[in-house]
């Protein structure tokens, strides 16, 4: 895959690669991704914890049970 990215973009690559840490663009970039990843968690888990602390939660057991009848179906 081929992307394009802007002047701003590239410099932040460029500095990467010359701290030493990273030895070429796909390593920056990879690493970039997998902070967004961990950054999508972590706001996953903030809405979840929102949601117990409003109460929003439902029972494990009413959950398997419902799992259960659904594939008994």
């Amino acid at each position: 895959m081929n992307i394009e990215l802007n002047q701003i973009q590239t410099e932040i690559v460029r500095s990467a690669i010359a701290s030493g840490k990273y030895s070429n663009a796909e390593a920056v970039i990879a690493e970039m991704i997998s902070l967004f990843q961990i950054k999508r968690m972590r706001e996953q888990i903030a809405i979840g914890a929102q949601q117990i602390a409003n109460g929003q939660i439902t029972d494990g057991e009413s959950v398997f049970y419902d799992l259960q009848s659904r594939l008994t179906r």
